[in-house]
């Protein structure tokens, strides 16, 4: 997988992560702590999250971005990773068999800079389905967007997943809350 990778010609040491990635614990097992410590927010312009990529692991939908104007993801920002934490990333995510590794251009969330280069998972064609959300899988990720919304002081990564995901017949997510803490937290 890494090896496609590499042979694809995508050479950045950065990765944008806007799923289950976002949260520290399932990061942990792929990337260095201080690499978790260092990542800040970014925000990839005109693209959407959907639960559409299907997990034959979790026999249920995952999260993919799709482009569409009007809307915008933030997620996560990994810089200068070592090449282990990329083939670590690379194989979780399987690139190159179930996600296409993508370069895309990111705005950073904290600073307001003008972009930034990094690779992002984006489903294949023949993974993207309709079919109902991994709930634990949810939960992961709304845990992560919670607890980035709290590190970094910024709520609007939590109206953002609100307002820019989508499960895969298109119906916002905010009709899905799977919790009582992240309906108290998605109020403010």
């Amino acid at each position: 997988m890494y090896g496609d990778y590499i042979k694809k010609g995508l050479k950045s040491k950065n990765v944008f992560v806007y799923g289950s990635l976002m949260n520290r614990s399932e990061t942990l097992k792929v990337i260095s702590a201080k690499t978790w410590e260092s990542a800040v927010p970014a925000e990839l312009a005109n693209y959407k999250r959907l639960y559409d990529k299907w997990s034959f692991t979790r026999k249920a939908c995952v999260l993919n971005v799709h482009p569409s104007e009007n809307h915008s993801v933030i997620g996560l920002l990994f810089y200068s990773l070592t090449d282990d934490e990329l083939k670590r990333i690379g194989a979780r995510e399987v690139w190159c068999t179930h996600y296409d590794p993508v370069i895309v251009d990111l705005g950073l969330i904290l600073t307001r800079s003008a972009s930034f280069q990094a690779i992002t998972s984006i489903a294949k064609q023949n993974f993207i389905q309709q079919g109902d959300i991994s709930i634990p899988y949810q939960k992961i990720v709304e845990q992560g967007v919670i607890e980035l919304s709290k590190r970094f002081r910024l709520q609007e990564m939590v109206r953002n997943y609100l307002k820019n995901t989508f499960d895969s017949n298109g119906n916002p997510i905010s009709a899905r809350y799977t919790s009582d803490l992240w309906r108290a937290h998605a109020k403010t």
